[in-house]
């Protein structure tokens, strides 16, 4: 008896859980599509702009799977453990919000002086679901 309402009570929370994620859907599929277009504006800018993240709600992406991130705003630009080639088993990854830094001049009378870097957006996964995702600035 005791196990089969057990059962019962692991059920109903499954249910219901599948069905607050469900309602959530949109709210992330919004947040990635809105990642989606800023990341690929900024990266369009000419090399070494700073530019400044989106105002969007970060906090809508807990949950999303990482196949959904991946195909909104493709591979991470980076991933931890520092020197992964592979990230799709990573459990962070980071997209650097911008272009590439420009060319460093170089030859005699240049010195190339590179003062922080741009945004990240470092995205963390927990069992293949985001479970944290946040800005980072550079200094």
């Amino acid at each position: 008896m005791r196990t089969q309402i057990t059962r019962l009570v692991l059920a109903a929370l499954l249910t219901a859980a599948a069905a607050v994620a469900q309602a959530a859907s949109p709210n992330v599929e919004k947040t990635l599509d809105m990642l989606q277009t800023n990341l690929a504006q900024a990266r369009a800018l000419p090399p070494g702009e700073r530019p400044p993240p989106p105002k969007v709600d970060l906090a809508a992406l807990v949950g999303a799977s990482r196949g959904r991130v991946v195909k909104a705003l493709s591979l991470p630009s980076f991933c931890e453990p520092e020197g992964s080639t592979d990230c799709t088993r990573s459990n962070s990854w980071s997209y650097v919000w911008g272009p590439p830094d420009p060319d460093p001049k170089s030859g005699d009378g240049y010195v190339t002086v590179t003062t922080g870097g741009p945004w990240l957006l470092v995205i963390e996964f927990s069992g293949g679901l985001v479970s944290a995702a946040r800005w980072l600035g550079q200094r």
